[in-house]
């Protein structure tokens, strides 16, 4: 699975799928090996359905729940014994102990796996949201510059319009007009050093 996730285009959810697959039949491999359901091992086979459960679809959760319900099964039924029969006494001490030390590595297992799984998904929600967050300003800013250039397009033409007039006074002025317009031409090239901005 290592060598496969170095490909470039790769399926995690696939890879996680098989993954899980992997370890349930391996733990099986080891139950038959070591007792079968008087193991107190067994209990592992809740934690590939709990990460199925976490990380896959439903349908698969549900698949391998009943495959591991199955293999549960078939492992009670035949196994190789880890003692001597006649050793009932030793072999309950045992299976309370195994139980007891498998209950732990469960739990350990399930608090640290389970709050690391969440603390990522938390961060993903957090980068998803920033993410969220910068597309609608960046969508406000696109606006506001739409809105800018539509603006400056729609007073430019009055303007350019009002050059026009001025020049055409300009060359039938009245001395008395000269200081008025004078004054216009400045504050129209005042509002289109503004508008330029």
């Amino acid at each position: 699975l290592w060598i496969w996730q170095q490909r470039d285009h790769y399926p995690p959810k696939t890879t996680i799928q098989i993954g899980l697959v992997l370890d349930s039949w391996v733990l099986t491999e080891l139950l038959y090996l070591t007792g079968g359901a008087s193991n107190p091992l067994t209990f592992l086979y809740l934690v590939p359905i709990l990460f199925a459960a976490l990380m896959s679809s439903r349908r698969f959760t549900i698949v391998l729940t009943f495959a591991s319900i199955a293999a549960y099964l078939l492992i009670y039924v035949f196994h190789m014994p880890l003692v001597n029969p006649h050793w009932l006494h030793q072999n309950i001490q045992l299976h309370f102990l195994g139980m007891w030390l498998t209950f732990r590595l469960t739990a350990v297992l399930i608090s640290v796996l389970v709050t690391w799984m969440m603390a990522g998904l938390k961060e993903r929600e957090v980068r998803v949201r920033e993410a969220d967050r910068s597309q609608m300003r960046d969508e406000n800013l696109l606006w506001l510059g739409m809105k800018a250039a539509n603006l400056a397009h729609q007073l430019s033409t009055p303007m350019n319009n009002m050059y026009l007039l001025l020049d055409e006074l300009a060359a039938k002025q009245h001395p008395e007009d000269a200081e008025d317009l004078a004054l216009m031409r400045t504050q129209l090239q005042e509002c289109t050093h503004i508008l330029h901005s």
